[in-house]
């Protein structure tokens, strides 16, 4: 096995809300004790609500099961990711930069939007919207996370599909396994 195969098996599949909280806490203590920098993406599906309406709960069940592996082969091997909420990822990227944000966020959506969900002869295409802010000091996991899902809010304002990162010092610019 090649070590890109490797690094997927040893991440598993997308960790928990509890495990990703603990990891942005970890994550915020080396931001400011080592100056270990990272950001934060919250990954949805678009019109998932209404999906699960239309087409079941198997079946945004069974969107939500496409965007977990579009993450696991996308994301870099030091990156984490967890079910957020009944419609969403967080993914904790370290050693980030905004710009690395926008671009790997813009990676995850254009991969997101090559697939598709077959469901009862219907194919139904995989759109997302991602908020993201990249973490300072004296940031909280409040502050934080409330970043980034102002930025999911932007992203889904503008109909979906779109990516939004921001900058908390800027205007919007478009052993554990927590730490290394």
């Amino acid at each position: 096995k090649n070590a890109a195969q490797r690094g997927r098996e040893q991440r598993g599949t997308a960790r928990p809300r509890e495990f990703m909280e603990t990891c942005l806490e970890r994550n915020l203590d080396a931001l400011t004790h080592d100056a270990q920098t990272f950001g934060i993406l919250e990954v949805r599906v678009d019109q998932w609500q209404t999906l699960r309406k239309t087409h079941g709960k198997e079946a945004a069940e069974s969107m939500m099961r496409v965007l977990e592996e579009t993450l696991l082969y996308t994301l870099h091997s030091a990156d984490i990711f967890g079910r957020w909420t009944d419609e969403s990822f967080m993914v904790l990227a370290r050693d980030s930069t905004v710009r690395a944000l926008e671009l790997d966020a813009d990676l995850i959506r254009g991969m997101a939007a090559s697939a598709q969900v077959r469901w009862w002869g219907d194919l139904l295409p995989v759109t997302i919207s991602i908020g993201g802010t990249l973490a300072r000091h004296g940031d909280t996991s409040e502050a934080l996370l409330a970043q980034a899902h102002a930025a999911l809010g932007q992203s889904l304002g503008r109909g979906g599909n779109t990516v939004t990162v921001v900058d908390s010092n800027v205007a919007s610019i478009g052993g554990d396994g927590c730490l290394r």
